[in-house]
Order: structure tokens, then sequence, then C-alpha cells
């Protein structure tokens, strides 16, 4: 709705407010590669950022690192599914014109509002789990940074096997 045609504030004033706030405080994303391209094209400027998809992996193996997935396990949320808020067939208009025709807005904002608390509440709980292991969260800190900076340029690593080889 912030970048659509719909009635509503400038996508360029969005823009400029929220990289004020960015430099300031890092933003959270669940998975950042989808996220930083569409923001970037916008304007946006985010120096730093935390990813939930690199936490999840860095404290746990097993299971499915979605967001509707952890949501589920951890918290025992059931979130909506993408296709059942968006038409997917218009997904190319995404990245055209910044809208979503035949999404209502009220569904996008309610879709956008369950995501962005669940992945905030994720952030919180991976941070607590990183905590635990004292001896071991400077290196899993280093290694999430340096893998937050490859999952951004879209280079494909193993995750296990670089968890694996860290000096613990």
């Amino acid at each position: 709705p912030i970048l659509g045609k719909q009635k509503g504030l400038h996508p360029d004033y969005i823009a400029h407010c929220l990289n004020i706030v960015f430099k300031r405080q890092s933003p959270i994303f669940h998975n950042s590669k989808f996220d930083m391209q569409f923001l970037q094209r916008y304007g946006f400027e985010i120096p730093n950022w935390n990813v939930t998809l690199i936490q999840s992996y860095l404290v746990s193996f097993g299971h499915s690192h979605g967001l509707k997935e952890l949501a589920m396990r951890i918290f025992g949320v059931e979130l909506t599914p993408f296709d059942q808020v968006f038409n997917t067939e218009e997904m190319p208009l995404l990245f055209n014109d910044g809208s979503f025709l035949t999404s209502p807005v009220e569904k996008q904002a309610s879709y956008a509002c369950k995501d962005t608390l669940i992945t905030l509440m994720l952030h919180k709980h991976f941070l607590k789990e990183m905590e635990k292991d004292q001896v071991n969260n400077l290196k899993i800190r280093e290694s999430y940074t340096s893998v937050a900076f490859v999952d951004t340029h879209e280079f494909k690593i193993d995750i296990l096997k670089a968890y694996e080889n860290l000096e613990l």
C-alpha cells in the first residue's frame, strides 16, 4: 500500500524518512535477499540489518527455516500463506510498478503486520538462544555477520558446513 498507487505518502518521502531511521536502528528481515532487492530499488539505504533466516540456521538444524514453519514450531502461530493474500500471477507487477492490483489493501496490511511481528519475535528468540552459550557467542555472531553479508550478495554457501568448521 505504501509504494502502490493507492492514496498515501509519496515513496520518495517514505524512503527519506526511513533511511534516517535505518542509520540509527538496524531493521530485521527474515529473507533479506528478497527484502533488500525490493527496498534498494525504491531508494532505501540500509547499512546494517539482521536476518532471522540465518539466525535460525545458526541456532538449530534439521527442520525447515521458513518464516511460517518457524512461527508454528516455536510459537504455535499459524501465518497466512502468501498465495491466499496475493495473486501470485501478478508478482511481476510488484517489480514493475510496486503494486498488487487485485489484492485488497486491508489484507496486505494484516499479512504484513503479522509477518513483521513474528519476525521480531523470532529475532528476540534467536538472540536469547545465542546468548545461552557465552563461550561460543562471539564466534556465532562473527559467523552470522559474515553469512548475512554473503547472503545479500547472492553467493551460495553451505551454512551447515560453515557452522561445522567454526573453531568453537
